[in-house]
């Protein structure tokens, strides 16, 4: 009965003016049916709704509330929406901003109290970040600086070559560690304070057993070794077996990942 006098009155040329309960009702329950959107307040939802139509007629309302029904997911809805009446859409085009307008504004206290929670929680993770990056920065501005290397005052005291030329030249792991420094575009002073600092903190044996490994891997690059006895040749040159071999070079290895090793960096800054 309702429907037939708003057609009457349109018929005429008269605007029915003021949100219906149908359509208020659309919406809500639109709403509520979305698990998804739990984190709305529909009842909020629902009284943005009326506010926002106040103006509209009795069509324009019930258009408006299949939009925003359809945005909660409303298949009937948008089953009516896709039959209705163009120039009734043209007409409620600056009340279509509802559509996400309410649901910003409508977020419920649960959700607002869980939002804050996690703001809250990030705020903390950030501040115990910025703790530690400052702490990080203070542990590595007390690291001294290394003495000054030979290589400052006596240029002359090491072969002073970059990568594989090095290496083969190398009498010394100290000569190894400075050629595979310098194979990456440091200089001459910044890798020998490495290769210095790096001797005070290693065992001569695990510097031994590094500098002989690879003195061999280049003997076996220019085919001095079978790439398959490489480990015993290491073994034997050093006078250890082939395990006690792995865990000298394995102590090694977990040096070059350490946080003393990175020290040495900083210390060695002024050579750079």
């Amino acid at each position: 009965m309702k429907q037939t006098i708003y057609a009457i009155l349109a018929g005429l040329g008269l605007a029915v003016v003021g949100t219906t309960a149908s359509a208020n009702e659309t919406v809500r329950t639109a709403c509520e049916a979305n698990a998804s959107l739990d984190a709305l307040d529909c009842a909020c939802v629902s009284d943005g709704f009326d506010e926002n139509a106040a103006d509209l007629s009795a069509a324009q309302t019930e258009t408006l509330a299949d939009l925003m029904a359809q945005s909660f997911g409303d298949k009937a809805a948008a089953a009516r929406i896709a039959s209705a009446d163009p120039m009734t859409f043209m007409a409620i085009s600056e009340e279509m901003s509802l559509l996400g307008d309410l649901p910003a504004n409508c977020v419920s206290s649960e959700k607002e109290a869980e939002m804050e929670q996690a703001e809250n929680e990030a705020t903390r993770l950030n501040a115990e970040a910025d703790a530690q990056a400052a702490a990080y920065e203070a542990e590595m501005a007390a690291i001294p600086t290394a003495p000054a290397p030979p290589e400052v005052t006596d240029p002359d005291n090491h072969p002073a070559l970059a990568g594989s030329a090095g290496v083969d030249a190398a009498t010394r792991f100290r000569d190894v560690v400075i050629a595979e420094c310098m194979s990456f575009g440091n200089s001459a002073g910044f890798c020998g304070c490495s290769a210095d600092e790096m001797e005070k903190q290693l065992s001569p044996n695990v510097a031994e057993a590094y500098f002989v490994s690879q003195k061999v891997w280049r003997e076996a690059e220019s085919g001095e070794h079978a790439w398959d006895d490489v480990e015993t040749v290491q073994a034997q040159r050093l006078g250890v077996s082939e395990k006690e071999l792995k865990e000298l070079i394995g102590r090694y290895n977990h040096f070059v990942q350490s946080k003393e090793r990175e020290h040495i960096s900083y210390a060695c800054q002024a050579y750079r």
